[in-house]
């Protein structure tokens, strides 16, 4: 990594800060935002040029505050008032890997989580299966991609996505890592899409697999 040049030392204070945001802002905000920064900053002026003796205790900490602080702060203001991008809660307590595993399948990935693991529950299992198999973890992922066939088939993709090869059994006991189930959802999505979900909406479903569960009767998601 080549080494960084250092960023030049920024002493900007009282009747200076609105300079500085003004040229700051034309770099970083639209035309309208400079128009707010305008507006605004006419008042800020005044205040931090001639502060009466009764407002010196709001002015001080105004302009001992960082430059720097003082723009983000404005930013962010000027980006919300103009319908800018916010800063979005979480979805789940995985959205980094799930955005690292699916990117721009994200949200169709929480669609079917919605129906799968709606909890998010990393440690989930369920054991009705009828064909005697369980299902694991975030994705809920079926045992039946452990036996030593589909374990064999797919053991170097399961490799370079972190999961512990060693042994079928290793690899199923990962399945309780959020991080390593995500990842193994993605080798299946990457295979067969969402059919292999039964939790899946049904607007993300092949035609083949909504003819499929509805000659079986199996319910699907709408």
């Amino acid at each position: 990594m080549a080494e960084a040049t250092p960023r030049p030392t920024l002493e900007v204070t009282g009747p200076n800060l609105l300079e500085f945001f003004a040229g700051k802002a034309k770099n970083v905000l639209s035309p309208i935002a400079e128009g707010i920064a305008e507006t605004v900053g006419k008042g800020t002026r005044q205040l931090l040029g001639q502060p009466r003796p009764q407002d010196q205790e709001l002015v001080s900490p105004l302009t001992q505050e960082q430059p720097e602080s003082i723009q983000s702060r404005a930013v962010s203001m000027a980006q919300e008032l103009l319908g800018g991008e916010k800063e979005t809660e979480p979805i789940t307590p995985f959205d980094d890997a799930l955005r690292e595993s699916f990117g721009d399948d994200f949200d169709d990935a929480i669609r079917v989580l919605g129906g799968e693991n709606a909890q998010f529950d990393p440690e989930a299992e369920n054991t009705s299966n009828s064909d005697g198999s369980v299902d694991r973890g975030v994705f809920q992922i079926n045992s039946i991609h452990f036996s030593e066939s589909e374990f064999n088939r797919r053991k170097e993709k399961m490799a370079a996505a972190g999961i512990d090869v060693s042994s079928p059994e290793a690899a199923w006991e990962d399945m309780f890592d959020p991080a390593k189930n995500i990842a193994m959802a993605r080798i299946i999505f990457d295979e067969q899409g969402w059919d292999g979900w039964i939790g899946a909406p049904r607007d993300l479903l092949s035609d083949e697999e909504i003819e499929r569960r509805e000659g079986k009767g199996i319910g699907i998601r709408e």
